[in-house]
């Protein structure tokens, strides 16, 4: 296997487990709350950082023509800091949930109900969660270059 066959691989790998476990911890967040409040422990400008050095590589990796060698790479690191962004941002957004009082829409919306009923009176938010949408768009980019690399081994 190539060099560029093994970049690609291993980004598919770190795009599948970081998203597999966000979209749990999501889940897991539905049911059981977290004890630490983690947006006091993570300074919102190192998730700005990372956010935007994300949007950065993504602007890059456009620029770029498909032929440049770097680009693969740009590829694996930007899917090392899309994955440690969502993760990071997860927590955060997860700490502030109160547990039973929202669900997860896949792929990308959280559906909160107040947490005091008696403030009020069948109040409810749809939002979206990026950390989430940006968990589901590393999946089903793992998945289909997972399935486009097999069918390519297969066919040769």
């Amino acid at each position: 296997m190539t060099e560029s066959g093994v970049l690609l691989k291993s980004g598919y790998t770190i795009a599948l487990i970081s998203s597999a476990v966000i979209i749990s911890l999501y889940i897991v967040a539905m049911f059981y709350a977290f004890p630490i409040h983690l947006e006091r422990l993570i300074p919102l400008t190192f998730v700005r950082i990372l956010f935007y050095s994300m949007l950065f590589l993504l602007l890059l990796k456009e620029i770029l023509s498909s032929r440049h060698k770097g680009k693969r790479y740009i590829v694996v690191v930007l899917v090392l800091i899309s994955a440690e962004y969502s993760l990071i941002a997860a927590l955060r957004e997860v700490s502030q949930l109160v547990p039973g009082y929202f669900v997860v829409i896949p792929p990308s919306f959280i559906y909160s109900r107040c947490d005091v009923t008696i403030n009020c009176n069948d109040f409810a938010t749809l939002s979206i969660s990026v950390p989430l949408t940006i968990a589901s768009i590393l999946f089903i980019y793992s998945l289909h270059g997972m399935f486009v690399t097999s069918a390519t081994r297969s066919s040769e």
